[in-house]
């Protein structure tokens, strides 16, 4: 359910090299910020599999 809308979603089919990124996206992270996130989530996989 998609609020705030009365638009039928639709969905398109792209080849993937036709995916840009957007230069406003703010999920953007350096490699330090990404092996931040990264460890934890390595060491809690590791103790609960």
């Amino acid at each position: 359910m998609v609020r705030g809308t009365t638009e039928a979603l639709t969905l398109e089919m792209v080849k993937i090299a036709e995916i840009k990124m957007l230069p406003s996206n703010a999920k953007i992270h350096s490699q330090k910020h990404i092996d931040k996130i990264v460890k934890p989530l390595a060491r809690y996989i590791f103790l609960n599999l």
